[in-house]
């Protein structure tokens, strides 16, 4: 048996009456995280960085004025000696 093209195959196959059609393959990466307000994404967090924290919510104050609000919350900044990070510390 001969191999033929891809489209060759197909060709043949609609004219014996088969149809092709394309079945959608789902994507290798993960879905894209969904943005929400800072005070959802804090509500559902004991813990978070400001890389996450600028990462998944949408209209991120200037990083001084976030400091603040987190403060203002209840949270408070820790410090590992793999980096920086910020728990909740009054619900």
């Amino acid at each position: 048996m001969q191999f033929l093209g891809l489209h060759r195959v197909v060709d043949h196959l609609e004219r014996e009456g088969l149809r092709i059609e394309a079945v959608p393959v789902p994507s290798l990466s993960p879905p894209a995280p969904v943005a929400v307000t800072l005070a959802a994404f804090l509500a559902a967090r004991e813990r978070a960085t400001l890389a996450e924290i600028m990462q998944n919510v949408i209209d991120v104050p200037p990083e001084k004025e976030l400091l603040v609000m987190l403060k203002n919350a209840g949270w408070e900044s820790r410090r590992t000696a793999t980096g920086r990070f910020w728990v909740k510390t009054r619900g």
